[in-house]
């Protein structure tokens, strides 16, 4: 019983401080709603535009994008094939003068080999 008298003053003490707020901050309350219903008025048209610029802007640039990822692959695609080729042509070059690029190879270590000694001897002097 005590419990129900006490929670029935708190509660109508709630009510009244409640209804004083409500009372003294309504008009407060009523401006503000006025000048926010204003603001979202007047820029609506301003936002609306901006919606439709942002949209283009977006569209504009996937398509940007878009045409640039294709102009990388087709750069990339041609690239690959032509890295291939030249693989394919440096072996082809490697296969074909390897006898060649090893006489040659013989042929410095011989000429090294024989004049080896006068060209150290050579070197002693322009030291």
């Amino acid at each position: 019983m005590w419990f129900v008298i006490y929670y029935k003053l708190i509660v109508s003490l709630y009510k009244v401080v409640i209804t004083s707020f409500v009372t003294h901050y309504k008009l407060i309350l009523t401006v503000y709603k006025v000048a926010v219903t204003l603001i979202v008025t007047h820029y609506k048209a301003i936002l609306t535009l901006y919606k439709v610029v942002i949209i283009l802007f977006v569209t504009y640039y996937k398509l940007v994008v878009s045409l640039y990822k294709v102009v990388i692959i087709l750069f990339v695609t041609y690239y690959k094939l032509v890295v291939s080729l030249y693989k394919v042509v440096i072996i082809l070059f490697v296969a074909h003068y390897q006898p060649i690029l090893t006489l040659y190879k013989v042929v410095i270590i011989l000429f090294v080999t024989h004049y080896k000694q006068m060209l150290t001897s050579y070197k002693v002097v322009i030291i």
